[in-house]
């Protein structure tokens, strides 16, 4: 058959070390993603964790509210309860009630929108 010549040998030498760059810088391009991913994954379960310890905590504080409101009114229930220990109970249970409705509104602005992605990207070629 036909041998090749210098020139033809050198064209497929380029060809083939071109080929042989791109496969290495796509290999590079997908580690790069890998571990972007791997950090993206890492920084939701961050958050996610942050978010719900964050709501926990709000959780216990209202029921730590509720059991103080509860108390509260068992004590100015009572027949033997003066004006101004009635009005002292009220007192305390409006501050606790202006406490917890606080607290609840903020978890509500806060969380209800959740955790999104959304992907930016510019291509330009």
């Amino acid at each position: 058959m036909f041998e090749l010549s210098e020139e033809e040998k050198l064209i497929e030498g380029n060809a083939d070390a071109v080929k042989t760059s791109i496969q290495y810088y796509r290999d590079e391009f997908v580690d790069i993603v890998d571990k972007l991913q791997q950090q993206s994954f890492e920084a939701v379960e961050i958050l996610k964790s942050s978010i719900t310890n964050d709501i926990a905590s709000r959780k216990t504080q209202c029921a730590h509210y509720y059991n103080q409101l509860k108390s509260l009114n068992n004590g100015v229930e009572t027949d033997t309860v003066d004006e101004t220990t009635a009005f002292i109970g009220l007192t305390k249970s409006r501050a606790l009630l202006l406490r917890t409705r606080m607290s609840l509104k903020d978890i509500d602005g806060r969380y209800r929108r959740g955790i999104f992605f959304s992907a930016c990207v510019n291509i330009c070629i």
